[in-house]
């Protein structure tokens, strides 16, 4: 058996198994947050391991929708996501279209600095203290 026919049948093998194992290392911890989603409080405390729940229940999720106030919370998050981004669309929509339909002076310079923007990374603007900023060459450490 020659060497090419020996890598392409172990790799015939290999590869189902390799990714049957990541899928398992994937999939586990979200197999294990909806089963003990599922367990009852006291035996979550009780036994905190077990991989199947003694009787399936839903009072947790009872009690986190209706006790905990989460639907407070999501409806919050939703009124503040839906504000941030009304805002940001009010105030971007006009400054795009004049930036990109408008003639004046400067209009080249600004379209470099967009440019620049996008293609820096969020970690070297220059708005940062070069000091603390991790590409300074300190590693965000200052030297104070």
């Amino acid at each position: 058996m020659s060497r090419d026919r020996f890598e392409r049948a172990l790799f015939r093998v290999l590869r189902p198994v390799v990714i049957a194992v990541l899928f398992l290392a994937t999939a586990f911890p979200f197999y294990y947050m909806v089963m003990l989603s599922f367990r009852d409080i006291q035996e979550l405390i009780l036994e905190p391991g077990s991989l199947w729940p003694r009787s399936f229940t839903f009072d947790t999720y009872a009690d986190v929708l209706d006790r905990q106030g989460f639907l407070t919370f999501i409806r919050n998050s939703a009124i503040v996501a839906v504000a941030s981004v009304a805002v940001t669309l009010l105030i971007s929509i006009p400054g795009a279209y004049a930036v990109a339909r408008l003639e004046f002076f400067g209009r080249r310079q600004v379209h470099f600095l967009f440019l620049a923007v996008y293609l820096s990374r969020r970690s070297c603007w220059p708005f940062r203290c070069s000091c603390c900023s991790p590409c300074s060459g300190c590693g965000g450490r200052s030297s104070a």
